[in-house]
């Protein structure tokens, strides 16, 4: 875990500083994959504010103490499920689609996240540990999304 309360601190802001380019990275990938993407979506502002919201709560859980961590991780699974049968059953979406649109966001994440990591902790023990920690927490919100799709 991170040492400081400082570098804590400091490597949320710069995180939840990045997810509007993010998402922004994410919904320009889809609108270029996805043939009428606004029509899939309907309301892209309240879908990048969804999103905002989603991956803020994302980046507070990388660095919760290991209980509160393990509950917030519960937590992302049972919304991620939830996400995953809104689309399935309420939008109708098609699965390729879905898949396309969490695997996006997904990537992008982990890229513009561990991007973070590694240029601004210096020790590789805390960069790894926190990498791991992000592949943990956006492969649940994935693997409940998808199976709440099905």
């Amino acid at each position: 875990m991170i040492e400081t309360h400082k570098d804590k601190e400091k490597l949320l802001y710069l995180i939840i500083e990045k997810v509007p380019n993010m998402i922004e990275a994410h919904i320009q990938n889809m609108l270029q994959k996805t043939e009428n993407f606004h029509k899939v979506i309907e309301d892209l502002e309240a879908y990048r504010t969804s999103l905002y919201s989603i991956y803020t709560t994302v980046a507070r859980i990388l660095f919760k103490e290991n209980k509160k961590y393990i509950e917030a991780l519960q937590q992302l699974e049972k919304t991620g499920y939830e996400v995953g049968l809104y689309f399935g059953e309420v939008k109708e979406m098609n699965r390729e689609t879905f898949l396309q649109l969490t695997h996006s966001i997904r990537i992008h994440s982990f890229d513009y996240v561990c991007s973070l990591i590694n240029v601004h902790l210096s020790k590789p023990e805390e960069r790894s540990f926190l990498i791991s920690r992000l592949f943990e927490i956006l492969n649940a919100r994935f693997n409940s999304c998808v199976n709440g799709f099905l």
